[in-house]
């Protein structure tokens, strides 16, 4: 398999910054084993509690340094993580994308040193291709690519899969399979399936690059507090492209250049004229079409003007309602806008507030619906973590 299409971008976006002598203190010589050869080898000693969108940023930067300063000298990289956990499931899915990369594009052999204490939001990491690293790149890939079992199901989806209308069908039919048998109940199968798979086809349609989708369910023993009699169990999904377009562009190239409009889209002007005002560094122009983007009827394709994001933000906010929690966000570039069940119900015009007065037109999101994001995403990458009560799906 070639990488995924674009994938390079989230190196190639995130360049290291600091003097040599930083990353110099932090990439040393060693020497580490390989089926009992002693090799010399770059080491990344990079040691945090919790690896979040910071992390993320600083270990791309000690990788891309190292294979750049030292392209000459083709020793393995041994990246020693220590012990760590963390913060969501779609900080480990991009540090597999990471080492991926530096693999296939940068033919650099990569070690990993870990232990990982997992939570709700990260047990599927017991699944991950990264437990697989040290074993070789081909055994490395063949699970980055495709892995199936009880609890997991991941799969990279080309653009070319994309183009074949039967292979979308098929990956409906595997992803609605893979959650049936593990006894979910019928309508939530059909929502998350459905969210899934529209989240695949934008890939596709908007972006036209592959997409790598990865999904798991956790044990059953979870419990909110010590004395609770209830289990709780976490359903976990990534759905992850890799593009220079990011999400809130279509839309707001269409609304400064389109003519062809409908009716919703003047709804957007109308709230662009009211929202404009407090545009900030906290709030900006490209964070208004972000959640603009996921209103009723509203799409960035000058095609599809009575089609838009109704189903998918309906279905996400559904799921929402039925968990017991979430951890549920899109990252695009350096923003995230996160998904809370209270500011994304309908209001009579068939709008989303993003806000506690359900008000698009008037008000702006909530404090801490948009956040920054330390690690620049090239694309447009979900993160949708539930916890749901055991007994609610059986």
């Amino acid at each position: 398999m070639r990488e995924m299409k674009n994938d390079e971008l989230l190196i190639l976006e995130n360049p290291f910054t600091c003097r040599d002598r930083y990353y110099k203190r932090r990439i040393r010589l060693s020497t580490c084993n390989d089926n009992g050869r002693k090799l010399k080898c770059f080491l990344i000693e990079y040691h945090k509690n919790v690896i979040t969108g910071t992390g993320m940023r600083d270990i791309i930067h000690l990788l891309h340094y190292t294979v750049v300063k030292y392209s000459a000298l083709k020793y393995p990289i041994m990246l020693d993580i220590g012990e760590t956990s963390f913060n969501d499931k779609l900080v480990y899915i991009v540090l597999e994308c990471v080492i991926h990369i530096v693999m296939e594009k940068y033919h650099r052999k990569v070690y990993i040193c870990y232990k990982v204490t997992d939570s709700i939001w990260t047990e599927g990491f017991k699944y991950s291709c990264l437990n697989n690293v040290n074993d070789g790149f081909d055994i490395f890939e063949k699970k980055f690519k495709y892995d199936l079992d009880r609890k997991h199901f991941r799969k990279v989806f080309t653009y070319q899969d994309y183009c074949d209308k039967k292979c979308l069908s098929k990956l409906m039919t595997d992803i609605r399979c893979f959650l049936k048998n593990n006894c979910i109940n019928e309508s939530s199968v059909d929502e998350l399936t459905e969210v899934l798979i529209e989240l695949v086809g934008n890939s596709g349609e908007h972006a036209k690059t592959d997409c790598l989708i990865d999904l798991d369910l956790t044990d059953d023993t979870y419990k909110s507090t010590a004395d609770d009699l209830d289990n709780y169990y976490g359903l976990n999904a990534c759905v992850v492209n890799f593009s220079k377009e990011l999400f809130y562009v279509p839309l707001m190239n269409k609304m400064k250049s389109s003519q062809e409009v409908n009716e919703r889209h003047i709804w957007v002007k109308k709230a662009k004229n009211n929202h404009e005002r407090y545009f900030s560094d906290k709030y900006s122009e490209k964070d208004f079409y972000t959640i603009s983007s996921f209103q009723d009827k509203i799409s960035g394709s000058i095609q599809k003007n009575k089609t838009g994001g109704r189903g998918l933000t309906s279905l996400i906010s559904s799921l929402g309602e039925k968990a017991s929690d979430q951890l549920c966000y899109m990252a695009s570039g350096n923003r995230a806008l996160f998904f809370y069940a209270d500011h994304m119900r309908f209001n009579k015009e068939e709008f989303i507030g993003f806000n506690k007065n359900n008000d698009y037109i008037n008000s702006i999101p909530e404090d801490g619906v948009i956040r920054d994001v330390d690690v620049y995403l090239p694309g447009t990458m979900y993160n949708l973590s539930y916890v749901i009560k055991k007994e609610s799906i059986e």
